[in-house]
């Protein structure tokens, strides 16, 4: 793990507070338009005018008889009990502000809130409470004036030291101004305004998250290796601001098609020879027990291939998301979901915030070009959005994550594996939009998590170690031997998958079902596992029967394939390389679904989309996978936390800018719950138990993490 640290020394910090220490946007957002509302004023001409400043200042600008304390006290003091969103802390403030006060490093707040806001806020957030504060009521002029800071210097009793050997952290043009005109260094944290907004307003620092911020003793400082930057240990210092702590390798552009050989026009020509010993010592020794299972497991892929062909969706188990919640799911229903490596789990979001979150990603969509799928059509089916608010807010949401950590935790794991199954993280995927009449999105049938690396890694190819034995009917695919280690993207495939999901996911935005755009799924998992894994070993020996098929390491032309696994793509099935899934009958389109609905597939189920959306309005969907606590899993999160932080694709995806000049894309306020931080990775893991296990756990997570 790389990491870089710029070593800056102060004396006293001084903490703007709403935008760098909490985010009460919308409950702000809430008060000004009630108060437009009051004064018969358009809520944008009121918004313009608030941001940064002194509700006091801008009364005198809209209403000067009601720009008194007073009024502008009791106006804020409602502010905390009526907002229907509360405050938000922003990641790694709480941990900042216990540093400051645990190294008795001197440091003021100064915000353009009055007292009675900020007293509100503190208790109801449970933040530490600083010694010194400067509120709106204690200054003559608010921010963009400097004289807020110039006070704070004073409280601090450290007026003697040169202004410069302060640090201002703001989130705003109008502090950076107040800070940089008190002769302050400031360091400006994106939470509200994009980096260019703040480096125009002048900061000398722009940092993406107070994660990044250190603070330390003045002990450290007597270290040259510290103080050239190259601290291995734990770092104890005034103030640091560290670099994120992982590298990345930014993909190509480029959309979903990408991960597909037939989807994207590309023709599969032979492997090279080296497949053909692959292919030989994965299962010599073994040829005839592999023969033996392959005819048992064709004699039962008839019968359950006529029996989901008989029932279609009616065999895909069905759950409420209440019953998950009251710990009601029977064990019937569990095992179903088993069988079959699919479920559709009910009312997960209500009704009316699944569709909230829809018009919102809309807006945010249509008001500008958008790169996506299908790339010559201005009107785009699966959009390369992942920092839309909306998403942010289904990926956090409370419902959402409950039910990934119950998914999780179908599988099993080995004592000594180092996983939580019961906290999920966050991967960010994106949107579907898919209209009546669209042609262009139709899926293959496919199977996510690398193509040729579940024979060719070996940690991959020990998962299905008993379905190269002849042994498929032992093969659970529910257990994680093997998985965690497994390398899903060898060849850095432009949608190469490098973490492990448990499930893939999404959230149904829109009601709609068979013969809508929906997906389809093959409800076979164990058996049409082993089969299209042994599928590269048998040739058939007479035309256009599915008998009597012998075990042969190459085609019938002497050519060595991996029937659909090719580097750097999905693994893709079709009728004519694995006849015996019927999947012309047997992909089964899931049942109709409502907004707030969510529907799973597992790691290894067969599964596509419908050849065109057939109906009178478009099937809307936010692809939310599952994925577990592993170390590896987290360090995809760092990296991704730095690309939502940039606005940049995350690094699984096509590469490129992505949103990152897009002022509206989300931001940490728009995280729903501190489980959502926390599987963001912008607050440290807390695991429950807490036996030597979860400890070591715990604490390998979050120094990956740079907690």
């Amino acid at each position: 793990m790389h990491r870089t640290t710029e070593v800056h020394v102060f004396i006293g910090c001084l903490l703007d507070f709403d935008g760098t220490i909490i985010d009460s946007t919308e409950a702000i957002v809430e008060n000004w338009k009630r108060l437009a509302d009051e004064l018969g004023l358009d809520h944008q001409e009121i918004l313009r005018t608030s941001h940064g400043r002194r509700s006091i200042d801008v009364l005198r600008l809209l209403d000067p008889s009601k720009a008194n304390w007073e009024y502008v006290s009791a106006m804020e003091a409602r502010i905390p009990s009526l907002a229907s969103s509360p405050a938000v802390e922003i990641p790694g403030a709480r941990r900042l502000l216990e540093s400051l006060s645990s190294r008795q490093v001197p440091y003021a707040i100064v915000t353009s809130g009055t007292k009675v806001l900020l007293d509100g806020w503190l208790g109801v957030l449970q933040l530490p409470r600083p010694q010194y504060v400067i509120v709106a009521e204690d200054v003559r002029i608010g921010k963009p004036n400097p004289e807020g800071y110039r006070k704070a210097r004073e409280q601090l009793s450290l007026s003697r030291g040169v202004p410069d050997q302060f640090l201002v952290m703001e989130d705003a043009p109008a502090g950076i101004e107040a800070g940089k005109t008190a002769g302050c260094k400031v360091l400006a944290v994106a939470t509200t305004h994009t980096v260019e907004q703040l480096k125009a307003a002048g900061a000398d620092w722009v940092s993406h998250s107070l994660i990044m911020i250190r603070t330390v003793s003045p002990t450290c400082l007597k270290c040259p290796t510290f103080r050239a930057g190259n601290c291995t240990g734990t770092v104890k210092r005034l103030v640091a601001t560290q670099a994120s702590p992982i590298t990345r390798k930014d993909k190509k552009e480029g959309d979903i098609s990408s991960v597909f050989s037939t989807f994207s026009g590309r023709k599969s020509p032979p492997l090279p020879e080296r497949f053909r010993d692959l292919k030989r010592n994965l299962t010599t020794g073994f040829e005839e027990q592999i023969q033996r299972s392959w005819d048992e497991l064709v004699e039962v892929l008839k019968v359950r291939t006529e029996e989901v062909a008989t029932k279609r969706e009616a065999i895909i188990p069905q759950l409420k998301f209440s019953d998950i919640q009251a710990g009601n799911v029977s064990p019937a229903d569990v095992a179903a979901i088993r069988r079959t490596g699919v479920a559709v789990i009910r009312g997960v979001m209500d009704k009316d915030v699944a569709e909230r979150l829809l018009s919102d990603a809309r807006q945010y969509l249509t008001s500008r070009p958008f790169k996506g799928f299908p790339s010559t059509s201005d009107k785009k089916v699966v959009y390369e959005s992942y920092w839309s608010p909306s998403q942010v807010k289904a990926r956090s949401h409370p419902n959402m994550l409950a039910t990934q950590s119950w998914m999780n935790q179908l599988y099993t794991a080995d004592p000594d594996q180092r996983i939580d199954l019961s906290l999920p993280l966050t991967y960010c995927d994106r949107v579907q939009i898919r209209p009546p009449g669209d042609r262009h999105f139709a899926l293959p049938p496919h199977v996510d998590g690398g193509g040729v690396e579940r024979w060719e890694d070996r940690a991959y190819n020990h998962v299905y170690r008993k379905i190269f034995q002849g042994k498929w009917q032992e093969y659970d695919p529910w257990d994680l031997t093997g998985r965690l280690n497994a390398n899903m993207n060898m060849y850095e495939g432009p949608g190469g998958c490098s973490i492990f999901r448990t499930f893939q996911s999404w959230l149904g935005l829109s009601r709609h079902g068979p013969q809508q755009g929906t997906l389809v799924v093959h409800p076979i998992l164990q058996p049409a596992t082993a089969y299209w894994m042994l599928r590269p070993f048998f040739k058939p020996t007479r035309k256009d029967s599915l008998d009597g098929w012998k075990f042969s390491l190459d085609d019938e032309e002497g050519n060595v394939y991996l029937h659909g696994a090719n580097p750097g793509t999905a693994q893709e099935l079709t009728p004519a390389h694995h006849p015996h899934l019927r999947l012309a009958e047997t992909m089964i389109p899931y049942p109709t679904v409502d907004p707030g609905d969510t529907v799973f597939w597992s790691a290894d189920t067969i599964h596509g989309t419908e050849m065109d959306n057939s109906g009178d309005i478009d099937a809307c969907v936010f692809y939310i996978p599952s994925v577990p606590l592993t170390p590896n899993n987290a360090r995809y999160v760092a990296q991704q936390r730095e690309a939502f932080l940039k606005g940049i694709p995350p690094p699984d995806f096509p590469g490129g800018l992505g949103e990152s000049e897009f002022s509206d894309r989300a931001t940490v306020g728009d995280i729903q719950s501190e489980a959502g931080n926390v599987a963001m990775g912008l607050s440290p893991v807390k695991l429950d138990g807490m036996n030597e296990k979860s400890k070591k756990l715990e604490k390998e997570i979050n120094e990956i993490m740079g907690f």
